[in-house]
């Protein structure tokens, strides 16, 4: 399937919705209700300005540990 199949046009806009930091995570002050809740608020602004899809990130979940995992594909 092509993009222009996925989405309906040739060139499309995907809004991202940021997540704020999900309950236990460093720094979270929410429960999940409220993150879902601003999530959804966040969706419906970007559907209302046109984008054409969604993309939803967590990057508000920080990792926990300050430095690499030994486990982590990208450290070789």
């Amino acid at each position: 399937m092509t993009l222009s199949e996925w989405f309906g046009t040739d060139r499309p806009i995907v809004g991202i919705v940021h997540l704020d930091p999900l309950p236990r995570a460093p720094g979270a002050t929410d429960e999940l209700a409220s993150v879902c809740e601003a999530a959804v608020r966040d969706a419906d602004r970007l559907a209302t300005g046109g984008v054409d899809g969604l993309m939803i990130e967590n990057y508000g979940d920080v990792p926990s540990t300050p430095t690499t995992c030994r486990n982590t594909p990208s450290r070789r």
